[in-house]
């Protein structure tokens, strides 16, 4: 049964395979929500995404440009 877990499957499970998947997710929804991103963009991070799941997300994070210049290029593009 899934209650005959050791204490430290226990701690593995919570403390580190879920925040990984909930990292994997987030970065997954967040490339999809990008308008900034081609589609040729698009398909790489998401290769990398699952190829490599917790360094490519960790790359994806590091690499790709905060929401602030986000929003400063899309005011830029509607005022142009």
């Amino acid at each position: 049964m899934i209650y005959d877990l050791p204490y430290w499957n226990w701690f593995l499970l919570f403390f580190v395979y879920v925040p990984i998947v909930i990292l994997w997710v987030s970065v997954i929804i967040d490339v999809f929500s990008r308008h900034d991103v081609s589609g040729w963009g698009k398909v790489g991070w998401l290769a990398l995404a699952f190829v490599l799941p917790l360094f490519g997300s960790l790359i994806y994070l590091a690499i790709r440009p905060s929401a602030a210049e986000e929003v400063a290029h899309t005011q830029s593009r509607r005022a142009a």
